[in-house]
C-alpha cells in the first residue's frame, strides 16, 4: 500500500502542501459553545461577571442563536448593571427556542363544586410531630397554590390540615363531606444556581386523589425543572404553577375530580385511602412500629406495648399493628407465666419491665417460628429496599436470596438471549416479588447454578433495561430508549463502575451506529457508521480538552483507512492518503466532496 504524506515537501506535481483549513462541524460548534457556556457559568459564580459575558460573547460568535448562552447573557447583563440590554436578547432567545406558554388562567372545565384541595407541608424531620405546623418553611410556596387554585378550580374548597390519627382525619371529611379530594403536598419549592447547569428553580409536589369510595389516584410525584428562572424570592413561584398545571393534566386525577356530583356522606373513607391522601400519617405509623420492634427486641415490653398502641392510635386497622399488639401481650403474659421460676434476686434485678427468661423447648420452639415468619417478611423488604435502593455496583445478597422460579415466555425475547450469551450456556427466569406480590425485577441465572448473570427490569410489563453481572458486579448495561422491543444503547463498565464505553444501536438489527470510548471519566474516542450500511467508517480521537487530533476515515466501504487527518488546537495540520485512487477524485468524501 502506498502511503502519500501531504506534507511541506516531497510532493506529487499538482498537490497543494498547505492543507486547506476545514470549516468546523456542527459538532464542533456545539461543543465550543457548550465550553464557553459552560466556562460563563462558573465565572458567574465566582462574580466575575466581565469575564463570564466575554466567555458568552466568544459563544455567540460563533453560535449566535443559541438560546442557552443568549438567556445566560441577558442575565450577566442584568446582574452587571446593564438591564437595558437584558430584553433583546431574551427575545432572541425566545424567537429561537420559544418559552413554554405561562400556566392558563381559565377555569377547567369540569365543575369545582363539592372538591376539596388539601394542602400539606414538607414532613417534619421529627416523626412524632402531628397537627399542623405553626407555619410553613415559606408561606410562599401555599399561597402560589392558592392563588393558582382559585383560577382554575374557583369553586373548590382550599385548606390546610396534618390530622395526627386517622380517624381525625376521617371524621374531619366526613364534617365536609366532598364528593373528591385533592391531596397536594409540597416537598420542593426552591431555586439554586450551580456551575453544572446554571441557576434553576425546582418543585415537586406528592399528589394523590379520591372520592369517599376508593383511592383513584395513588401518591406520586410531579415534578418541574426551570432552567431560566425569575431573580428574586418568587423565583420558584413559574416552576411551583407548573407543578400544579401537571397534576391537573394527569388523566387519573382528572377524571377523579371530575366523577361524581353528589357529595357521599355515608362513605367510610377507608384506612390506605385517608393514609395516602395524608402520607404523614404513614410515616408517624412507621415509626412508633420500629420504636415498639426494638424495645421488643431488647425486652422493654411494656414500653413496646405502648409503642405499639400509639401506633393502634394513628391506625386500629392497620395489620401490622394488630399482630405486633398481639405478639407484646404473647411475651408478656410468657415473661409473667416463667417469672416465678427465677431466683427472687435475678426476679428483682429485673424488675417489671426488663424480662429476661429462659424457655421451654416448646416455647422455644414457638419463639423461633415467629422469628422465622418474621425474618421472611424482612428478607422480601430487604430485598425490595436493596432494588429500589439502586444502581450500586454490586449484586444484593438479600436479592439472590428472595428470588423465586419462574417460567421463560420466549427463549428469542432481549433478556433471555442476553443472559445466555453472559452465562455461555441455557438460563432460568427467577423473579423478585415485593411483599405484596408485584413482581419488582427478573433476574436469569445459569441452569448449571451461579448467581444471576442479568437483570431485566420494565414498566407496564414491557422491559426496557438489561444489566449485567460478572462475579455479582455490574460489567454492561443494555436500554431501549426507543421503544423498539430491543436495546438500542449499549454501556461497558469498569470495574469501579465507571462508563467505558457506549454504543448507539441500531434497532433492526442491533449493529452499532455510534460507539464512544472513555477513559477516566474523558471522552477519548468516537466511531460512527456514516453512510448507514452497519460497519464503523469514520473514527475520531480527541484531546484532554474535547478538540479533535486524529480522523480515520474509510471512505470506499472495503474495511481499510483510506485517509488519516492530524489537527492541533482544533486545526487541520496533515492528512494521509493511503488509497492513490483518491487523489483522483474518485472516491468522494463525506457530502459528495472529493477528498483534496
Amino acid at each position: 500500500m502506498v502511503c502519500l504524506l501531504l506534507a511541506l515537501g516531497g510532493c506529487a506535481p499538482g498537490i497543494d502542501p498547505i492543507p486547506k483549513e476545514e470549516a468546523p462541524t456542527t459538532a464542533d460548534t456545539a461543543r465550543f459553545v457548550r465550553l464557553r457556556v459552560e466556562e460563563a457559568r462558573a465565572f458567574r459564580l465566582q462574580n466575575r461577571l466581565d469575564a463570564a459575558a466575554q466567555s458568552l460573547e466568544r459563544a455567540l460568535a460563533v453560535a449566535p442563536n443559541d438560546p442557552e448562552a443568549l438567556r445566560l447573557l441577558a442575565r450577566v447583563l442584568s446582574e452587571s448593571g446593564h438591564e437595558e440590554q437584558a430584553p433583546a436578547l431574551r427575545a432572541r432567545a425566545d424567537r429561537v427556542d420559544p418559552p413554554p406558554s405561562p400556566p392558563p388562567d381559565e377555569p377547567l372545565e369540569f365543575p369545582g363544586e363539592g372538591v376539596l384541595v388539601v394542602l400539606l407541608p414538607p414532613e417534619p424531620e421529627d416523626p412524632t410531630t402531628t397537627g399542623l405546623f405553626d407555619e410553613w418553611p415559606d408561606r410562599r410556596a401555599p399561597d402560589v397554590l392558592v392563588a393558582q387554585l382559585r383560577k382554575r378550580l374557583p369553586h373548590a374548597a382550599v385548606t390546610e390540615l396534618s390530622p395526627a390519627t386517622v380517624a381525625e382525619a376521617r371524621a374531619w371529611l366526613r364534617s365536609r363531606s366532598p364528593r373528591a379530594v385533592l391531596s397536594l403536598r409540597v416537598d420542593r419549592a426552591n431555586c439554586g444556581d450551580s456551575a453544572k447547569d446554571g441557576p434553576f428553580a425546582l418543585a415537586v409536589l406528592t399528589v394523590s386523589a379520591g372520592t369517599p369510595e376508593r383511592l383513584s389516584v395513588l401518591p406520586r410525584s410531579m415534578r418541574v425543572v426551570d432552567g431560566d428562572p425569575q431573580a428574586g424570592k418568587g423565583c420558584a413561584d413559574e416552576a411551583l404553577s407548573r407543578a400544579l398545571e401537571r397534576v391537573f393534566a394527569d388523566q387519573a386525577v382528572r377524571a377523579t375530580l371530575a366523577s361524581g356530583t353528589e357529595p357521599a356522606t355515608a362513605a367510610l373513607w377507608p384506612s390506605p385511602e385517608i393514609r395516602a391522601l395524608f402520607p404523614g400519617l404513614g410515616r408517624r405509623l412507621a415509626s412508633e412500629i420500629d420504636r415498639g420492634r426494638a424495645r421488643l427486641a431488647v425486652g422493654r415490653l411494656n414500653d413496646a406495648e405502648e409503642s405499639f398502641r400509639r401506633a393502634e392510635a394513628i391506625d386500629p386497622d392497620d395489620k401490622d399493628v394488630r399482630v405486633y399488639i398481639e405478639e407484646a401481650r404473647a411475651t408478656l403474659a410468657l415473661a409473667r407465666e416463667l417469672e416465678p421460676t427465677l431466683p427472687p434476686a435475678r426476679a428483682a434485678a429485673l424488675g417489671g419491665d426488663l424480662i429476661e427468661v429462659e424457655l421451654s423447648p416448646a416455647q422455644r420452639a414457638g419463639a423461633e417460628q415467629m422469628l422465622s415468619e418474621e425474618r421472611a417478611r424482612r428478607d422480601a423488604l430487604l430485598a425490595a429496599i436493596s432494588l429500589v435502593g439502586g444502581e450500586g455496583d454490586e449484586l444484593s445478597p438479600a436479592i439472590e436470596s428472595a428470588l423465586r422460579p419462574a417460567e421463560i415466555a420466549r427463549g428469542d425475547a432481549p433478556g433471555p438471549r442476553l443472559a445466555a450469551q453472559q452465562a455461555h450456556g441455557p438460563v432460568a427466569k427467577r423473579v423478585l416479588f415485593a411483599p405484596d406480590g408485584r413482581t419488582l425485577a427478573v433476574f436469569y441465572v445459569p441452569t448449571a447454578g451461579g448467581p444471576p448473570v442479568l437483570r431485566e427490569d420494565g414498566a407496564d410489563g414491557a422491559p426496557e433495561r438489561w444489566t449485567a453481572y460478572a462475579g455479582r458486579r455490574r460489567s454492561e448495561v443494555w436500554e431501549d430508549r426507543e421503544h423498539a422491543g430491543v436495546p438500542t444503547s449499549h454501556f461497558v463498565l469498569g470495574r469501579d463502575g465507571t462508563v467505558q464505553k457506549i454504543e448507539v444501536l441500531r434497532a433492526a438489527d442491533g449493529t452499532p451506529v455510534r460507539v464512544f470510548e472513555y477513559a477516566g471519566g474523558r471522552l477519548v474516542s468516537e466511531a460512527q457508521d456514516t453512510n448507514g450500511d452497519g460497519i464503523l467508517d469514520r473514527f475520531e480521537r480527541f484531546d484532554a480538552d474535547g478538540e479533535v487530533v486524529l480522523r480515520e476515515e474509510d471512505l470506499n466501504g472495503d474495511g481499510k483507512i483510506d485517509v488519516r487527518s492530524f489537527f492541533e488546537k482544533g486545526k487541520l495540520v496533515r492528512r494521509e492518503i493511503t488509497d492513490p485512487e483518491l487523489l483522483q477524485g474518485a472516491a468522494p468524501r463525506e457530502g459528495g466532496t472529493p477528498v483534496p
